[in-house]
């Protein structure tokens, strides 16, 4: 396995895992306001995953172009970091 491989994983599991602790913190807030759909739980969720969960999303992405782009530079030689 390649190094791009490799840490092309870490940043898929970062990713996976943080989207399932935003469905969890979804599912904790929606119990928690009494498990009842209006307008006001719309916009929380729309907060969670659009702002939060894209957020960082494209955040991770920017990150592994920066690595790649950084590693082509240096010849291959630069580590995760």
């Amino acid at each position: 396995m390649s190094e791009e491989t490799s840490e092309f994983k870490v940043y898929l599991y970062a990713n996976l895992l943080f989207w399932a602790f935003l469905v969890l913190l979804g599912l904790g807030v929606f119990i928690s306001c009494g498990a009842k759909w209006d307008e006001v739980m719309g916009n929380v969720f729309k907060f969670i995953f659009l702002v939060l969960g894209l957020g960082f999303t494209l955040v991770s992405m920017l990150d592994a172009l920066y690595s790649y782009f950084e590693r082509k530079e240096a010849g291959g030689k630069a580590g995760n970091g």
